[in-house]
């Protein structure tokens, strides 16, 4: 049901190791603007200086949004779409953030504590949850029904007497540092320089721990110490998380993935992960035919984009998914079609049942699911070819490079140059931040009218 990947495809002159993860693909860079956190510090435009959207963090949830903003120099996370199960973190209630007039001037940033000097490295997404890492911790806020905030217990995150600073940095082990955390739709992972850990739901096998437990954080003595590496015999360049999945690509380019049958790409009709001898070094990697980039994990599908440029998708095919019109494909191997996407990908998203690819000139092409005008292309009809952005998009009339691409349940929003997040598809809950309830992208003429997402006062 969903999948967020961010995707940095502009090179930066300082940055950290390219880390991508699961229901998000992200990148460590070193030119946030960062400082002190706290999100008590935000109550509207009356109490505090405006906010402004930062660079390179950028996540779609199920329906809500995450993004990194700042304020007088401090870093936040900022959330909008639904509020259902507290995953904004604002601990304001349920009601929805981003589909009324003023709202989003009036944003309120996640309230996850004063952290003293720790700078806010990302913010991330699940289906309902939400994760902010910083280069001192993790914290999670939003639903907990299977210990996917790592706290050892069921309970949800949203109420005020539970966030701010009573928002406790999650246990992931001593010395872990995380350098990005990828969350599923019911499970997270951290990821650090030497290892992978995750936890929350693995009903599937998608905590890849060789253990048949239902969850993992759910219950006290579980985390820190008692947290099992998440691995498949060597070194994770990259990890991304989808509904029941979780894929592990190497720094020598070989890939596996723990989870739902249909999705690991095995052929086989059991799950993988929740034995010792399917996991670490026995970890079965897929043949694609060429060294992997990265992966993307949605809700019943998987797509890898390759060192040379082409991307091949495996799992469900119910809308198109896989980028060609036919059958559900189950194992993944170098005889699958590769997506007809006339030029190489610079890095690709998946979310829900679509996927959408940056590629080599700055287009952004989707396919797929398009039930909501997700694809930007004025309907509502899926395809199965990868299918360009309507050219009228803001964006691409003023040849603004893509920077950062990320996938929701049914909605799609790209982070561009001059630090401006353009939103498109499902917009019932305000996840497109555009201060109304209307979807975009569905009809004619919509894309080339299309609004950012903006914090400040007009």
């Amino acid at each position: 049901m969903f999948c967020a990947i961010l995707l940095l495809v502009r090179p930066l002159a300082t940055s950290l190791p390219f880390i991508a993860t699961g229901a998000l693909l992200v990148c460590a860079c070193a030119d946030f603007r960062t400082g002190p956190l706290d999100g008590a510090l935000s109550d509207g435009p009356d109490s505090a200086p405006p906010l402004k959207l930062n660079a390179y963090r950028l996540s779609a949830g199920e329906a809500f949004t995450c993004a990194l903003c700042s304020r007088s120099g401090i870093t936040l996370p900022c959330c909008w779409g639904s509020n259902e199960k507290g995953q904004l973190g604002t601990g304001l209630g349920k009601n929805s953030v981003g589909d009324e007039a003023g709202e989003m001037r009036n944003l309120k940033p996640a309230s996850v504590g004063s952290l003293g000097s720790a700078k806010v490295l990302g913010v991330a997404v699940g289906g309902v949850h939400a994760c902010a890492w910083t280069d001192s911790g993790v914290r999670c806020w939003g639903y907990n029904q299977y210990g996917q905030l790592g706290y050892g217990d069921t309970t949800s995150r949203s109420e005020p007497a539970q966030l701010g600073s009573a928002l406790q940095t999650v246990d992931i082990g001593t010395g872990f540092l995380a350098s990005a955390v990828v969350l599923g739709y019911d499970h997270t992972c951290a990821v650090s320089a030497a290892s992978v850990r995750c936890w929350g739901s693995n009903e599937k096998g998608e905590l890849g721990i060789g253990s048949s437990v239902a969850a993992i954080g759910d219950a006290s003595g579980e985390m820190g110490k008692d947290l099992v590496d998440t691995s498949i015999g060597g070194t994770a360049a990259t990890v991304s998380t989808g509904k029941n999945v979780t894929c592990i690509v190497t720094n020598d380019g070989k890939v596996a993935c723990y989870g739902a049958a249909s999705l690991v790409g095995l052929g086989g009709a059991a799950d993988v992960g929740r034995n010792v001898s399917q996991v670490g070094a026995l970890a079965v990697t897929l043949d694609l035919g060429g060294k992997v980039k990265s992966v993307a994990a949605g809700e019943a599908h998987v797509c890898a984009l390759l060192e040379d440029g082409n991307v091949k998708c495996w799992g469900e095919n119910s809308s198109g998914e896989l980028g060609y019109e036919g059958p559900a494909v189950l194992s993944a191997n170098a005889t699958i079609a590769s997506v007809s996407l006339g030029s190489k990908a610079l890095a690709i998203a998946t979310g829900g049942s679509t996927t959408c690819a940056i590629v080599d000139g700055g287009l952004v092409k989707c396919w797929g699911d398009n039930r909501y005008g997700q694809l930007g292309i004025g309907t509502k009809t899926p395809q199965s070819a990868a299918t360009a952005v309507a050219q009228r998009a803001p964006f691409l009339v003023r040849e603004q490079r893509t920077v950062e691409l990320s996938v929701g349940g049914g909605h799609v929003c790209a982070y561009v140059e001059g630090d401006v997040i353009y939103c498109w598809g499902r917009n019932d809950k305000g996840q497109l931040g555009i201060d109304n309830a209307n979807d975009i992208g569905d009809e004619a003429s919509e894309m080339a009218a299309l609004v950012s997402v903006n914090l400040l006062d007009k």
